[in-house]
This record gives structure tokens, sequence and C-alpha cells, in this order.
């Protein structure tokens, strides 16, 4: 067999391939090589070539027969050649070649050599001149390679434009959001006139009967409700029990010296020594209160109540007004003439004749009615007119006969109103 020439132009990648050498036998097909492949590898840019990465060299190979693409431009004689190459020489990633083969000679290992650096660089410049055709390698798995789908690169500039855009888009949505809700909050709450929506789950619940009445009675009860005279005075305390036995032994003591004190109804039990109609009259008796070493503090009360409306309310109401003004009365009177020394000449009490009817009236029509209250607060009204009697007789005797001892009294008295009314309106509540 002679020698034999040829020369082939690789389809779509402007590759020139010269191959010459002599023929290959049936026999030796599996171990023979070509001849001397040509150096003549030209690309169709003129540039330089560029190596093949391994991950692209093996997606190649092992889809070259059934994936159409840069390496389909390649004969069958040349891949069948390329296999020889691998048979013999083994792959370049792995060096590995079959075994069972024979011994093989130096001359067909320095030719597969040659045979194999020749394909490398064919396949290079194939897939620098298919890439230059305009094709894309989409389905090379790879970071690096050009046609990766995830990578989107973009300059400094537009990477920090898109990010003020975000910055921005976050910062206007915000504001948007937040101006909503609190317009939303305060025609809510604010709003003279808000709309009440039918279309709400609480317009379509039936309310019992029974529950419809009752709730119209307490709303009658709120509404229809008569003020009870507020009360207001200081009074000084002297101390503050838990223990009613150890109240009143106090209370005792005190009143053994000759000093009004009185105890509360209900605990805690606390013991008041005075009252006055204000601050700087209440001073005047704690400086008397000082100088004989017993320890009192101020505190101001001011008796406030409601009554539900009735007749009875109604008179209530008008009684308990003439039974306070005729206590704030007595109040001013016995401050004005108290002394400190229990012996000082005491100045007659300016009883005014008026007095006598205002209380009169006041008892009329607290027993007109007392019978249509509760018992606790009956029991406080009842208090209240023996106070109020002490204090009336205290001063009408202080008249006729000015002394400091019966000045206490008229003080005592009071103090006793005070409490039992404000014992009366926890009652009436």
């Amino acid at each position: 067999m002679g020698t034999s020439k040829s020369s082939r132009h690789v389809h779509g990648t402007g590759i020139k391939v010269k191959v010459q050498g002599k023929p290959i036998s049936p026999a030796k097909k599996d171990h023979a090589l070509p001849a001397q492949p040509s150096d003549e590898i030209l690309s169709k840019s003129g540039r330089g070539v560029v190596p093949l990465s391994p991950a692209i060299r093996h997606a190649g190979r092992s889809g070259e027969t059934s994936r159409p693409g840069w390496q389909g431009n390649f004969t069958q004689t040349e891949k069948e050649t390329k296999k020889s190459i691998f048979r013999l020489h083994g792959r370049a990633e792995t060096g590995h070649s079959e075994p069972g083969q024979g011994p093989i000679r130096q001359n067909q290992k320095e030719k597969a050599d040659q045979w194999r650096r020749w394909w490398e660089k064919a396949e290079a410049v194939a897939w620098n001149n298919w890439l230059l055709e305009g094709h894309k390698p989409g389905n090379v798995i790879d970071w690096g390679a050009p046609g990766k789908p995830f990578a989107r690169r973009q300059t400094g500039q537009g990477r920090f434009s898109a990010h003020i855009g975000q910055i921005l888009l976050s910062i206007g949505g915000a504001v948007l959001i937040g101006t909503a809700m609190g317009i939303s909050v305060m025609h809510l709450f604010f709003s003279e006139n808000p709309v009440h929506s039918t279309r709400s789950i609480d317009d379509h619940l039936t309310v019992p009967a029974k529950q419809q009445s009752e709730s119209g009675q307490k709303e009658s009860a709120v509404k229809e409700m008569t003020a009870l005279p507020g009360l207001r005075a200081v009074m000084l305390q002297a101390g503050n029990y838990s223990a009613k036995n150890g109240a009143m032994k106090t209370v005792q003591n005190y009143r053994a010296e000759g000093l009004a004190a009185v105890m509360s109804e209900s605990s805690p039990y606390r013991i008041f020594m005075g009252v006055a109609p204000n601050r700087d009259d209440a001073l005047k008796l704690s400086a008397i209160y000082q100088k004989q070493d017993v320890p009192v503090y101020l505190k101001e009360m001011n008796v406030q109540g409601n009554m539900e409306k009735s007749d009875t309310a109604e008179t209530l109401s008008k009684a308990l007004n003439k039974g306070n003004r005729l206590f704030q009365q007595l109040n001013a009177v016995t401050i004005r003439d108290i002394r400190a020394d229990p012996g000082a000449q005491t100045p007659a009490i300016a009883f005014n004749s008026d007095w006598i009817d205002q209380y009169r009236q006041f008892v009329l029509e607290c027993q007109t009615v007392q019978k249509g209250l509760p018992q606790p607060a009956r029991e406080s009204l009842g208090k209240m007119f023996q106070a109020l009697d002490q204090a009336m007789q205290s001063a009408e005797q202080a008249e006729k006969n000015p002394n400091q001892a019966l000045l206490w009294q008229v003080q005592e008295g009071l103090v006793r109103y005070m409490v039992n009314y404000e014992q009366l309106i926890k009652d009436l509540n």
C-alpha cells in the first residue's frame, strides 16, 4: 500500500487539517496511529487559541455524538482518530489506557502524544470560532462560562444606582404606609361624627329582649341620679389603727385630757382631733396640739355622692344642705374663739338664734326620709342628728357661760358630723 495524503476543512470552524501517512490495515486498526499531524491550525479570528477548561472539554466528550453544537463540525474519521488516541495513550484528564492491548512501541507513544496535543488545539480553535459566530453554550454548567444563567455583571456605578433606588423605594413605601395608618387612626378616634358601618357583624346580632330591658334600665339608672350636696373640710388626724380596741383606748385617753377625739366608724380606724373650714384655720388648731405634745397631721376631705332620683332623694338633698350650712357656721365661730390655754379668757360666742330654726328643719326633713333609706344609711343619718345636736347645745351654753371646754365640745360634735356624713354617702352609693 502506498502513502496517502488527505486535506480537510472542519465545517463551521475555519480549521484546515492535513493528515498524511500510510494506510492502516484492518488487523492493526486498534493499535496503529496516523502519520504525524500537521501544525497548520488557524483560528478564524487570527488571535491566539485559548485552551478549553476541563469542564468544557469533559462536557464536549461526554455528549459529542448526540449534542449539536461546536463539536458537531468534526467528521466521523476525525472522531475515530480521537478515539484511537484515547484508547492507546489514555484520556488527558486521567492518563488511563485500556488493558490487554499489548506492548506499545516508543514511536507510537510519541505519535500519540503529538496527536493528543493536536486534538486539544483543534478543540480549542473550534470552540473559539464557534463563540465568535454568536453561539452561546447554554447547556454548559460552569460559573466561569460566558453563558452562565445566574451571572449579571454590572459596573460600579450601576450597582450603586440600583442600591440607592432600592433604599429610596423602601423609604417612600414606609412613609406612604405610615401616613395612611395615621390618617385612619385619627379618623377613628378623633372624628366628631364617626361613620358607623351597617355591614359590621354586631349589627346583625340580635339581643334578647330580657337583656335589652336590663341594659335599658341600667342606662336610665345612670342618667336619672340626684346629686347630694358636697361637704369640704380639713381634718386633724392623730392616728390610724387596724384594731378597734387600740383606737378606742387612745380616744378615751385624749378625751380625759379635755381634747376633742373621735374615732371613725369603719376600718382602718382613724382618730380625728378637730376640724376646720380651710387649711389656715387647721394650722391654728395644729399649733395648739403641738404645744400639748399631741402629734397631728392635716387631712383634706371633700365628700360628694349621688343617689337614685326619687322624691326621697330630693327631700334628703334639701335637708343635707341645711345641715352642712349649719356645720360651716358653727365651725367658723369655734375656730375664731378657741385658745391653746384651757384657762384663757374666752369671749362669748355670737350665737345666732336662726341656727335653732335651721337645726329643727334639718331634723324634721331627715326624719321624713329616714324610713325610705337602707338600714346602714338610716344609722349614719341618726348619728348625724346626735352630732349636730351636741354642737348646737354646746354653742348655746358657750354663749351664756363662755369657756374653752365648751368650744372643744363643739369641735367634737362637728368632727362626728363630718365622719358620719362620709359614712352616709358610702352607704347610699
